[in-house]
């Protein structure tokens, strides 16, 4: 970000976890609403999360979701701030306000609606709900929405494909296991994505408020010679 925005909004940053966030939206009440992120397509090198054992990565994933979804607090500091800046124009407050929390309500129940909503409702709604015509109804519709949705998984594995850089031995990629990967994505999608989204939800509720918590990454030793992809 521009030196110069630093230095309007004062330099210091509270001791947030959602660091990244926190800036944006303090930028934006401060130029009253323009300021944006641009993408900068920029070739990176990073290390990836990855523990000492399977368990020990798959904790610090949820860890990790866990404090990008803490962001949620972001919420009330940017809808505070909307109601007492009248310079931003009304429409931005609507489309930036209503991004910002529909994106963290589907962050943490979006899955959790897709896995339970078929069948939830009939164990919930007990004998009465099930003997009407909607609880007949609800399994297939969603059965149907959800075969649906299958086109968009499997246009993401054609893509994931596409989009692959090719290894330097010129090899060819497992296909099996990049595609096993796509199927497991119900899976992580509830245990990765909505359980750490709802996790970090419900501390802010309690408040039993979190500290930042940097993510561990352990570097496998790379034998010389051997290609990164």
């Amino acid at each position: 970000m521009p030196f110069k925005a630093l230095v309007d909004v004062g330099f210091k940053l509270p001791n947030v976890v959602s660091d990244d966030s926190r800036i944006f939206w303090q930028c934006f009440l401060f130029y009253n609403g323009d300021y944006r992120v641009k993408p900068l397509y920029y070739p990176v090198s990073m290390d990836a999360n990855q523990g000492k054992r399977l368990l020990d990565t798959l904790i610090q994933i949820y860890k990790q979701q866990r404090r990008w979804a803490y962001g949620v607090g972001e919420i009330p500091y940017a809808f505070l701030g909307f109601l007492k800046n009248k310079k931003i124009p009304l429409r931005k407050k609507f489309s930036f306000g209503g991004e910002l929390l529909e994106g963290h309500w589907n962050w943490a129940c979006g899955s959790l609606i897709l896995l339970l909503f078929g069948w939830l409702p009939l164990i919930l709604g007990g004998y009465q709900f099930t003997q009407t015509l909607f609880a007949y109804n609800l399994p297939r519709i969603v059965g149907r929405i959800l075969t649906v949705a299958m086109i968009g998984l499997f246009s993401s594995i054609y893509y994931s494909f596409y989009l692959l850089p090719k290894k330097p031995n010129k090899k060819k990629p497992n296909v099996i296991k990049v595609a096993l990967e796509w199927f497991l994505l119900p899976v992580s999608m509830v245990f990765f994505t909505s359980l750490p989204a709802l996790d970090a939800q419900t501390r802010w509720m309690f408040k039993r408020y979190m500290a930042f918590w940097p993510t561990p990454k352990i570097r496998k030793k790379i034998i010389q010679n051997e290609p990164l992809f």
